[in-house]
Protein backbone atom coordinates (compact mmCIF):
# COMPACT_ATOMS: atom_id res chain seq x y z
CA UNK A 1 0.00 0.00 0.00
CA UNK A 2 1.78 3.07 -0.80
CA UNK A 3 0.02 5.73 1.35
CA UNK A 4 2.20 3.85 4.08
CA UNK A 5 4.94 3.70 2.46
CA UNK A 6 7.12 5.93 4.62
CA UNK A 7 9.12 7.63 1.86
CA UNK A 8 5.37 9.14 0.82
CA UNK A 9 4.47 10.08 4.00
CA UNK A 10 5.99 12.83 5.00
CA UNK A 11 4.99 14.46 1.24
CA UNK A 12 1.20 12.73 1.99
CA UNK A 13 1.10 14.58 5.21
CA UNK A 14 2.08 18.49 3.81
CA UNK A 15 -0.42 17.82 0.58
CA UNK A 16 -2.93 16.40 3.34
CA UNK A 17 -2.33 19.71 5.60
CA UNK A 18 -1.94 21.66 2.72
CA UNK A 19 -5.30 20.45 0.92
CA UNK A 20 -7.35 20.40 4.85
CA UNK A 21 -6.23 24.50 4.96
CA UNK A 22 -7.30 25.27 1.76
CA UNK A 23 -10.56 23.38 2.22
CA UNK A 24 -10.75 25.40 5.31
CA UNK A 25 -10.34 28.71 3.30
CA UNK A 26 -13.11 28.07 1.36
CA UNK A 27 -15.27 26.67 4.18
CA UNK A 28 -14.46 29.54 6.39
CA UNK A 29 -15.12 31.92 3.48
CA UNK A 30 -17.95 30.70 1.93
CA UNK A 31 -19.70 28.15 3.52
CA UNK A 32 -19.26 29.09 7.32
CA UNK A 33 -21.28 32.37 7.05
CA UNK A 34 -24.10 30.95 4.89
CA UNK A 35 -24.29 28.60 7.70
CA UNK A 36 -23.73 31.17 10.29
CA UNK A 37 -26.19 33.38 9.35
CA UNK A 38 -28.56 30.25 8.65
CA UNK A 39 -27.93 29.52 12.72
CA UNK A 40 -28.60 33.10 13.60
CA UNK A 41 -31.32 33.74 11.82
CA UNK A 42 -32.85 30.14 13.30
CA UNK A 43 -31.49 31.09 16.55
CA UNK A 44 -33.76 34.93 15.86
CA UNK A 45 -36.76 33.33 15.08
CA UNK A 46 -36.50 30.65 17.98
CA UNK A 47 -36.35 33.76 20.21
CA UNK A 48 -38.47 35.87 18.75
CA UNK A 49 -40.73 32.75 18.90
CA UNK A 50 -40.62 32.44 22.84
CA UNK A 51 -40.70 36.22 22.95
CA UNK A 52 -44.02 36.11 20.74
CA UNK A 53 -45.29 33.25 23.11
CA UNK A 54 -44.32 34.91 25.89
CA UNK A 55 -46.37 38.09 25.05
CA UNK A 56 -49.11 36.54 23.95
CA UNK A 57 -49.18 34.48 27.32
CA UNK A 58 -49.19 37.62 29.05
CA UNK A 59 -51.98 39.32 26.72
CA UNK A 60 -54.02 36.32 27.14
CA UNK A 61 -53.09 36.69 30.93
CA UNK A 62 -54.80 40.19 30.71
CA UNK A 63 -57.24 39.55 28.81
CA UNK A 64 -59.03 36.64 31.11
CA UNK A 65 -58.65 39.40 34.03
CA UNK A 66 -60.58 41.66 32.00
CA UNK A 67 -62.85 39.18 31.03
CA UNK A 68 -63.28 38.51 34.51
CA UNK A 69 -63.83 41.85 35.24
CA UNK A 70 -66.42 42.36 32.30
CA UNK A 71 -68.41 39.46 33.66
CA UNK A 72 -68.40 40.96 36.98
CA UNK A 73 -69.33 44.09 35.65
CA UNK A 74 -71.89 42.66 33.97
CA UNK A 75 -72.75 40.58 36.89
CA UNK A 76 -73.50 43.53 39.27
CA UNK A 77 -75.04 45.65 36.75
CA UNK A 78 -77.79 42.79 36.33
CA UNK A 79 -78.29 42.88 40.16
CA UNK A 80 -78.64 46.25 39.93
CA UNK A 81 -81.00 45.81 36.93
CA UNK A 82 -82.73 43.17 38.70
CA UNK A 83 -83.01 45.18 42.34
CA UNK A 84 -84.45 48.26 40.61
CA UNK A 85 -87.21 46.25 38.66
CA UNK A 86 -88.06 44.84 41.69
CA UNK A 87 -88.27 48.28 43.58
CA UNK A 88 -90.23 49.98 40.74
CA UNK A 89 -92.58 46.75 40.62
CA UNK A 90 -93.19 47.03 44.34
CA UNK A 91 -93.41 50.80 44.04
CA UNK A 92 -96.37 50.15 41.52
CA UNK A 93 -97.88 47.68 43.80
CA UNK A 94 -98.11 50.12 46.55
CA UNK A 95 -99.26 52.32 44.47
CA UNK A 96 -102.18 50.24 43.05
CA UNK A 97 -102.62 49.30 46.73
CA UNK A 98 -103.13 53.12 47.75
CA UNK A 99 -105.54 53.56 44.48
CA UNK A 100 -107.31 51.02 45.75
CA UNK A 101 -107.48 52.15 48.61
CA UNK A 102 -108.59 55.41 48.19
CA UNK A 103 -111.18 54.57 45.51
CA UNK A 104 -112.27 51.81 48.34
CA UNK A 105 -112.48 54.01 50.65
CA UNK A 106 -114.42 57.32 47.88
CA UNK A 107 -116.80 53.91 47.18
CA UNK A 108 -117.56 53.75 51.10
CA UNK A 109 -118.35 57.39 51.56
CA UNK A 110 -120.59 57.51 48.57
CA UNK A 111 -122.41 54.47 49.43
CA UNK A 112 -122.96 56.18 53.38
CA UNK A 113 -123.63 59.62 51.91
CA UNK A 114 -126.20 57.88 49.43
CA UNK A 115 -127.77 55.58 52.38
CA UNK A 116 -128.20 58.73 54.57
CA UNK A 117 -129.82 60.23 51.82
CA UNK A 118 -131.67 57.57 51.37
CA UNK A 119 -132.61 57.44 55.12
CA UNK A 120 -133.13 60.76 55.26
CA UNK A 121 -135.58 60.65 52.18
CA UNK A 122 -137.43 57.78 53.75
CA UNK A 123 -137.66 59.23 57.07
CA UNK A 124 -139.50 62.46 55.14
CA UNK A 125 -141.82 59.71 53.67
CA UNK A 126 -142.51 58.31 56.89
CA UNK A 127 -143.07 61.58 58.33
CA UNK A 128 -144.91 63.23 56.06
CA UNK A 129 -147.58 60.07 55.45
CA UNK A 130 -147.57 59.93 59.68
CA UNK A 131 -148.58 63.27 59.33
CA UNK A 132 -151.75 63.10 56.69
CA UNK A 133 -152.16 59.74 58.72
CA UNK A 134 -152.53 62.15 61.45
CA UNK A 135 -154.56 64.79 60.09
CA UNK A 136 -156.87 62.05 58.14
CA UNK A 137 -157.41 60.48 61.19
CA UNK A 138 -157.87 63.62 63.56
CA UNK A 139 -160.50 64.56 61.05
CA UNK A 140 -162.79 61.53 61.34
CA UNK A 141 -162.41 61.74 64.44
CA UNK A 142 -163.45 65.31 65.12
CA UNK A 143 -165.81 64.52 62.02
CA UNK A 144 -165.43 67.68 60.27
CA UNK A 145 -162.85 68.82 57.92
CA UNK A 146 -159.36 70.99 59.05
CA UNK A 147 -158.83 74.43 57.58
CA UNK A 148 -155.58 74.57 55.99
CA UNK A 149 -153.95 76.36 58.70
CA UNK A 150 -155.54 73.90 61.07
CA UNK A 151 -153.46 71.19 58.86
CA UNK A 152 -150.59 73.48 58.86
CA UNK A 153 -150.76 73.03 62.96
CA UNK A 154 -151.15 69.99 63.34
CA UNK A 155 -148.26 69.18 60.67
CA UNK A 156 -146.06 71.12 62.45
CA UNK A 157 -147.08 69.73 65.84
CA UNK A 158 -146.76 66.13 64.54
CA UNK A 159 -143.41 66.54 62.81
CA UNK A 160 -142.43 68.36 65.41
CA UNK A 161 -143.44 64.83 67.69
CA UNK A 162 -141.49 62.29 64.95
CA UNK A 163 -138.25 64.17 64.69
CA UNK A 164 -137.98 64.28 68.97
CA UNK A 165 -139.42 60.41 68.58
CA UNK A 166 -136.48 59.89 66.21
CA UNK A 167 -133.73 62.11 68.21
CA UNK A 168 -134.26 59.89 71.13
CA UNK A 169 -133.87 57.09 69.30
CA UNK A 170 -130.62 58.32 67.60
CA UNK A 171 -129.36 59.25 70.82
CA UNK A 172 -129.88 55.95 72.73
Amino acid sequence: MPQFDTTFFSSLLFWSIVSFGIMLFFVSKFALPSILDILDTRERRIKDSLDDAERKRIEAEQRLVEYDAKVKAASEEAERHIAQAQQHAQRLHDENQKKVEAETARMLSQARQEIEREQRQAIQEVKSTAVNLAVQLTERVLARNLSDEDRTRFSDDALKEVEAFYADERQA
